[in-house]
């Protein structure tokens, strides 16, 4: 699966505070069962981290704070289709990804005959 990255840069007065945030998609996002898996991963001084995805305007997940500075979280039961996975850090600073997730696409009966 392809992961997708952002570095983001949290400028303070008198403080640079770097930290990396991914997303990486673990399984395919199926239909209708939306039985999609992303792990996100924030890292950095500034946390802890916050996540919340957004599918179509609507809210789909919401955490609470990833642990320390560094962590990930898995979040299941997506469906395919864009998504914007939002971290916000310990500041309320929030920083965005766009992330599309893909279905496995359906195998033709006779495509072995």
């Amino acid at each position: 699966m392809k992961k997708t990255s952002l570095l983001l840069s949290l400028l303070f007065p008198a403080l640079l505070m770097m930290g990396q945030i991914s997303v990486e998609q673990l399984s395919y996002a199926n239909m209708p069962a939306c039985d999609g898996v992303i792990e996100v991963f924030a890292e950095g001084t500034a946390g802890p981290f916050t996540v919340r995805v957004v599918q179509y305007d609507e809210v789909v997940f919401l955490t609470a704070p990833i642990p320390g500075g560094d962590g990930s979280i898995i979040i299941p039961g997506l469906c395919d289709g864009k998504h914007i996975i939002e971290v916000t850090n310990r500041f309320g600073c929030t920083t965005s990804i766009t992330k599309l997730l893909t279905r496995c696409e359906e195998m033709k009966m006779g495509a072995f005959l």
